[in-house]
């Protein structure tokens, strides 16, 4: 009789045990991390971009890219990563990916967006688990910038020097004249 009550609090204690490990695995808070290869800022007209979504303990189930401008979003990247089972954490805990944005095939027009990066992990908490957003304006830009000439004699004799004036269409980052593998602003 004393046996069956020790197999049975032995049963017991080893079903709260794995009922422990469970909730420590799978019921866990912590939000997915988002990491970035560069701060996007411009989206000219095809952009590269690489970004890293990481779940270290319950693993990752969504990661998504989406790009909003006005009242339409457009998805650039969904992915599902499907979990290993109820007692374990998911498959996948790192995904790094990399999107390139076509505003033409986006159907973007040049002005302001807002760029969308999200993951959601296999946590059972709250029974839809933790997600991640950032939100990151960018700037579409897909014409590039115009020159105009405004000075009409460019003859540089050797030991001489030379003007050249123009005008572009838009500020520019850096401005001047590029001669021999010389810049000279």
């Amino acid at each position: 009789m004393r046996w069956k009550r020790i197999i049975a609090l032995a049963v017991v204690l080893s079903l709260l045990a794995a009922g422990g490990g469970f909730l420590v695995v799978r019921m866990e808070r912590e939000e997915p991390l988002l990491a970035f290869a560069e701060e996007l800022e411009f989206i000219g007209r095809t952009t590269k971009w690489r970004f890293t979504d990481e779940d270290r303990k319950s693993g990752l189930r969504e990661v998504g890219v989406w790009v909003r401008q006005g009242s339409e979003t457009k998805t650039v990247l969904a992915e599902n990563f499907p979990s290993t089972g109820w007692g374990r954490a998911g498959g996948i805990h790192s995904f790094t990916g990399e999107v390139t944005f076509d505003p033409k095939e986006l159907g973007l027009a040049d002005g302001a967006a807002t760029v969308i990066v999200g993951a959601k992990d296999n946590s059972l908490w709250g029974l839809k688990g933790n997600s991640t957003f950032r939100e990151i304006p960018v700037l579409v830009d897909t014409i590039p910038p115009r020159i105009d000439l405004l000075s009409t004699a460019h003859n540089i004799r050797k030991g001489g020097s030379g003007l050249v004036t123009f005008r572009l269409s838009e500020e520019p980052g850096m401005a001047g004249v590029e001669l021999d593998g010389l810049f000279f602003p």
